[in-house]
């Protein structure tokens, strides 16, 4: 598959060079499988390397010596919806720093759900001048102030205002970046089964110059990873000759679901507080009026799939983990108050209720194997017990405002 292409124009005239460049994909050592239906990843940039042996960059370089590295990645959901992140890494006095790590240890994407479709472009540029690296380090600077999770609304803002100002600076031609990457970050690795894959190291290894005809006969075979150099192999010795942008694949742990509970102004979160979490049966004292707030709730349960798919920070199995949970809470709650009014356990209006919690497998497109099921059931349990923790402090502070 071709995914990479680096570019050059020199900044004296219009002429364009367009050089194919080489995706390597290394397996790791101990490397933990990622389950696409259920888990989430992390991308970052391990490092940089300009070679002094790439006559492409040291063309440019005999001009200017201050580059920009643009981030971009583009999250694609099942329901069509699309959440850019992009920034930028400043890159100042590149010319001198040849030879050696650069941009080291930069989180690109943020425990991204595995079940979505997640593109990633690189472009780095050289800068015509100063003033365009300054500005570009103020920018860069402002990224502190936002959450790791790329995810989150903030990041939506930075993306789009980084987004402008770097296409009114450096444009969209790929001709203008002297290294351009593109690709799908999610592809099958180090022997991944349908469904899953391997955390695994991406190395983009550009050519030293057109024609290059060492580049064109390095072999696949002979890259690896080095977790003791921090470095990636060719031939056992630290790839050095050709200049490469190194990403890591890893497996994240999932967002916090119990405090998003809390915390979050989602519409699932609000309407999860006050029909799920906090479900009153006060005034409830038969059997005719728990049926009808058994009903309310499968009606509420019900509206709540399409407020969760909502939310993209949940991967599919996130999303049935939690509809799970909100469901037995309610049937708990409605049996307790059964219980209290001496309803026999059979006439108590939970079935549907629990018939529900079986499904929500279903309800986001995973398969609802007996496996599956289980697995969901069990983890909903101890989803409940971080839930009852976190509420008690929830209510305290609701009752201090």
């Amino acid at each position: 598959m071709r995914i990479l292409a680096f570019f050059l124009c020199a900044s004296t005239s219009l002429t364009c060079y367009a050089i194919d460049a080489a995706p390597y994909r290394l397996p790791l050592n101990n490397a933990e499988t990622i389950d696409t239906a259920k888990d989430h990843y992390s991308v970052s940039l391990l490092y940089g390397w300009v070679s002094t042996e790439d006559t492409i960059l040291q063309r440019i370089f005999s001009k200017t010596k201050d580059g920009t590295l643009q981030l971009s990645v583009s999250n694609t959901f099942f329901d069509g919806d699309k959440i850019p992140s992009e920034q930028i890494v400043t890159l100042m006095d590149l010319k001198s720093n040849t030879d050696r790590p650069i941009a080291q240890t930069v989180s690109v994407a943020d425990r991204v759900p595995a079940d979505i479709d997640t593109h990633l472009t690189v472009k780095l540029t050289i800068n015509r001048d100063d003033t365009i690296g300054l500005v570009m380090k103020a920018i860069e600077s402002t990224k502190a102030d936002l959450p790791a999770d790329t995810l989150a609304a903030p990041w939506i803002g930075y993306s789009k205002a980084v987004s402008s100002i770097t296409k009114e600076l450096f444009g969209t031609n790929k001709s203008n970046f002297p290294i351009y990457w593109t690709g799908d970050v999610k592809v099958v690795a180090a022997v991944g089964a349908p469904g899953l894959i391997k955390e695994h190291i991406l190395v983009v290894v550009s050519p030293r110059e057109d024609g290059d005809a060492q580049f064109k006969a390095l072999s696949a075979a002979k890259f690896s990873y080095s977790d003791a150099e921090q470095r990636v192999l060719y031939d056992q010795k630290p790839l050095s000759g050709w200049s490469h942008l190194v990403f890591r694949v890893s497996k994240a742990e999932p967002v916090n679901i119990a405090q998003l509970m809390f915390e979050s102004n989602a519409p699932w979160a609000v309407v999860a507080r006050s029909q799920f979490l906090f479900l009153s049966v006060s005034g409830v004292e038969n059997g005719q009026q728990l049926k009808a707030l058994s009903e309310n709730v499968g009606t509420q349960l019900k509206s709540e799939i399409d407020l969760l798919n909502k939310e993209h920070r949940f991967s599919k199995y996130d999303r049935a983990l939690t509809l799970r949970h909100f469901a037995d809470v309610a049937t708990t709650t409605i049996k307790a108050q059964c219980l209290r009014l001496k309803i026999d356990v059979m006439a108590c209006p939970t079935s549907e209720l629990q018939q529900f919690s079986e499904n929500v497998a279903a309800y986001f497109g995973l398969q609802p194997t007996a496996r599956i099921n289980q697995e969901i059931k069990d983890q909903a349990s101890i989803l409940t017990g971080k839930v009852n923790s976190i509420a008690s402090i929830y209510k305290k502070r609701q009752g201090d405002i």
